[in-house]
């Protein structure tokens, strides 16, 4: 399985979008079995069936953000939009658990299921 990334899959505007971008992450699974993908710098949530299809859909609602950002003559640096920080460090301290109990977990041969996880998500921009 490749680890999840995020694709721009069409063009924005040459030069749009800084070079070696990697965007922080937040993925968790939830209650009902579904995967999140919560991108803070952005306010974007993807959700889906798995951690992939999660991160997919997160891919397309920023690709959209991007493109309607370039459109509108916007620099990349002016399309941030933090989650309010409370949300962040709610989020934080969730993904610090999470790492916990993956560890803990893992020390007893078994694998943790709940917790959220921090992800480093690179950005590539596809040349269309």
């Amino acid at each position: 399985m490749l680890a999840p990334h995020i694709r721009i899959s069409e063009q924005l505007p040459e030069g749009w979008l800084p070079p070696n971008l990697v965007l922080q992450a937040f993925a968790q699974r939830n209650v009902d079995e579904t995967w999140e993908v919560v991108l803070p710098e952005f306010t974007i949530v993807g959700v889906g069936d798995s951690l992939h299809e999660a991160v997919d859909e997160a891919n397309e609602l920023l690709y959209d953000y991007f493109r309607l950002c370039a459109e509108e003559g916007q620099a990349f640096e002016k399309s941030y939009r933090p989650i309010p920080a409370r949300w962040a460090a709610e989020i934080a301290a969730k993904a610090a658990v999470g790492s916990v109990v993956r560890r803990i977990n893992r020390a007893r041969h078994r694998r943790g299921r709940n917790g959220a996880q921090r992800l480093n998500l690179p950005v590539h921009a596809a040349n269309c």
